[in-house]
């Protein structure tokens, strides 16, 4: 018995040791090149209420989560919020202009992280670099953090709407036909 009781200490010890060791803070970066011109790729990330017809973050909060949109548009302190059974998570947007739109995540008001996503212009198109951070509070988030799970799902995130986003701006485009004066193949 004393035995099984020292194995199980020793286990808790190195459990919290190692684990106190641990990174405590995460980041996922994810750079794409869009052949779409940075002003378009802009008035999207600008229009908050579109967001939830390209970007793939969508917290669940339990079986009846809601969503809503509190600013039309990105600007400082515009909100998207999900409420459900087990709380509120709200994206929070601390910064907009040409080049860049930032935010903050709160799950309970408690913030657990932020991002970005940068636009600079590039020969044929834009440069897209999405960055989210995040903190890992105890140590069992840092295990957690430590075998990648979490950082993997982010850049998943970041990709399949990144890949939506110039998808949605190329429909738009192809739905609203040549520019004025453009050649045609006729």
């Amino acid at each position: 018995m004393l035995w099984t009781v020292a194995v199980l200490a020793a286990i808790a010890a190195l459990f919290f040791g190692l684990g106190r060791l641990l990174a405590d803070a995460w980041t996922v970066e994810t750079v794409r090149l869009l052949a779409i011109d940075r002003g378009r790729i802009a008035a999207v990330l600008a229009d908050l209420p579109a967001w939830q017809q390209w970007c793939t973050v969508d917290p669940v909060l339990g079986a009846n989560t809601e969503r809503r949109v509190e600013s039309a548009r990105a600007e400082h302190r515009g909100r998207i919020v999900w409420n459900g059974a087990q709380g509120e998570a709200a994206l929070t947007f601390t910064a907009l202009d040409a080049d860049v739109v930032r935010y903050a995540w709160t799950i309970r008001t408690v913030p657990i992280g932020s991002g970005s996503i940068r636009l600079r212009p590039v020969a044929g198109g834009t440069e897209v670099c999405w960055t989210d951070d995040g903190r890992l509070p105890n140590v069992g988030a840092r295990w957690v953090g430590w075998f990648g799970a979490l950082q993997e799902a982010v850049r998943k995130q970041q990709e399949t709407s990144i890949a939506n986003l110039a998808s949605r701006i190329e429909a738009a485009d192809a739905a609203a036909g040549p520019p004025a004066g453009a050649p045609t193949d006729k």
